[in-house]
């Protein structure tokens, strides 16, 4: 009898999101962004996602992730969006009425260079001024 010997499959998913502010409403000062990456990057961790590059403006935040192929983008969204929007509330009370709003954009990265080379701030993102554009180009 023969036996077969399979190569292994990985899979990895590289998508970009971005959460947008209940009614784009600029609810993120500059002295707490850093704080909302840490969180944010601290929950996808948390759930085996890898965070590449998370950054905001006041008024959203895109986020590039890896993750494997056992999480769907929308429970991605789910986890990392009901976390920070929790965390938020509790560690700045004078934002009790933030939110995210209930959509998000997200675009798989096909056939694009290396993630760690991206610049987040442009794919796919005609609503924001690279100017305006904060980013954590740290590694998590």
């Amino acid at each position: 009898m023969e036996s077969f010997t399979m190569a292994n499959t990985r899979t990895s998913l590289h998508c970009h999101f971005v959460f947008n502010n209940k009614a784009r409403e600029p609810w993120i000062p500059a002295e707490i962004e850093q704080h909302i990456w840490s969180f944010m990057g601290r929950i996808a961790r948390e759930n085996k996602i890898r965070p590449i590059r998370i950054g905001c403006v006041d008024d959203h935040v895109h986020l590039l992730l890896n993750a494997n192929t056992t999480l769907t983008p929308s429970k991605i969204s789910q986890l990392i969006k009901g976390g920070s929007s929790t965390w938020i509330h509790r560690t700045f009370p004078d934002m009790k009425d933030f939110k995210w709003q209930d959509a998000m954009a997200r675009s798989p990265l096909v056939n694009r260079p290396s993630p760690k080379s991206l610049d987040i701030s442009k794919i796919n993102v005609s609503t924001t001024a690279p100017a305006r554009f904060k980013m954590n180009t740290s590694h998590f």
